[in-house]
């Protein structure tokens, strides 16, 4: 269990203009990384998952292969 956000060192993506800006940090949860992901407008709400999971999401955007979800409307 991930508790306790303010004790890990949070870093800001270098992307934030101003406002809901995603934040990144590494945790040794139950003896395994875990990468955790907040957003700054709720920063109390944690996701955590695996450093495999994470590194596969951020080289799928670099090389953009996620598609964009279908716009309501």
């Amino acid at each position: 269990m991930v508790g306790g956000s303010d004790r890990y060192l949070w870093r800001q993506s270098t992307y934030c203009s101003s406002g809901g800006c995603v934040e990144v940090a590494e945790a040794d949860v139950d003896g395994g990384g875990v990468v955790l992901v907040r957003s700054t407008e709720d920063p109390e709400r944690v996701m955590a998952t695996t450093r495999p999971a994470w590194v596969a999401l951020i080289e799928a955007i670099r090389a953009d292969e996620l598609t964009p979800p279908p716009s309501a409307g």
